[in-house]
C-alpha cells in the first residue's frame, strides 16, 4: 500500500521514466499444463499428451522497459547469482541508459529476488540512480509478490509468450532471436501506454486495500 501511495503522487509520465525490469524463464517445447489444457469431445478421444520432462531446455531472459523503449534483452547462462546480475547491470543495462538516465531522471525498478538486493548490487544502483531505486532494501520498496503491478508481468511477457506459441521455435537460438526481435520491434506508444497503465493498477490496489484487483480491470 505504501508503494502505491507514493506512486500516486506522480502523474502518468513519471511511470514512463521508470525502468521496469524483470526476468523470465523460457522453455523450449513446454509440455501441456494439465490444469489449463482441456480437450472437449462427444466421445472418449483417447488423446495422449506428453508428460513433463524432468529437465527441458530452457533459458532466462532479462528485459527492461523505459521511455517507450525496450532495453537490449540479456540472456543468463546458468544460475543467476549476485555476481552475474551485477555484471549485467554494469556492462549491459547502465551503458544502454546512461546517456538519458540522469538528464531525464530515470528511476530503476526490480523485484526482491536475493541476487537483486545484495550490497554490491544496491550500492551500484544507488551510485547511478541516486535515491531513484524501487526495490527491496531501498527507501522506495517494491511490494513483494505483486506481479499485478509490473507492466512486464501483466502485459509484456504474455505478448512474448503468445508470439512464441504461434512461431513454434525449434531451437533455443531461434527462441532467443524471436524474443529479441519482438522486443526490438515493439511499438513505442504501446510501451508507453503499458507503463502508464501501471498508475491505474496502483489506484485499484489502493482502493482494494492491497488486495487482488485484476477482476476490476
Amino acid at each position: 500500500m505504501d508503494s502505491c501511495e507514493f506512486w500516486l503522487t506522480h502523474d502518468e509520465e513519471w511511470f514512463e521514466r521508470v525502468l521496469w525490469s524483470d526476468e523470465k524463464w523460457f522453455v523450449l517445447h513446454p509440455s501441456p499444463n494439465k490444469k489449463n489444457t482441456v480437450c472437449w469431445s462427444p466421445e472418449n478421444p483417447n488423446k495422449l499428451v506428453p508428460c513433463k520432462k524432468a529437465q527441458g531446455q530452457k533459458v532466462m531472459a532479462w528485459v527492461g522497459v523505459v521511455d517507450g523503449k525496450c532495453q537490449p534483452v540479456h540472456w543468463f547462462t546458468g544460475s543467476v547469482n549476485s555476481d552475474a546480475y551485477l555484471e549485467m547491470m554494469q556492462t549491459v543495462v547502465w551503458p544502454a541508459v546512461r546517456a538519458r538516465a540522469t538528464r531525464h531522471q530515470y528511476w530503476f525498478q526490480q523485484d526482491g529476488a536475493p541476487p537483486h538486493v545484495t550490497a554490491p548490487v544496491m550500492d551500484f544502483l544507488h551510485s547511478k540512480f541516486g535515491g531513484r531505486v524501487i526495490s527491496r532494501n531501498s527507501e522506495h520498496r517494491w511490494p513483494p509478490y505483486s506481479p499485478d503491478l509490473s507492466c512486464l508481468d501483466f502485459c509484456f511477457w504474455s505478448l512474448v509468450t503468445a508470439q512464441i506459441v504461434r512461431s513454434e521455435p525449434q531451437t533455443l537460438e531461434q527462441l532467443k532471436e524471436l524474443v529479441e526481435d519482438f522486443a526490438r520491434n515493439m511499438d513505442e506508444e504501446q510501451l508507453r501506454k503499458m507503463a502508464r497503465h501501471t498508475r491505474r493498477r496502483a489506484e485499484l490496489c489502493r482502493s482494494e486495500g492491497g488486495g487482488h484487483f485484476e477482476h476490476l480491470l
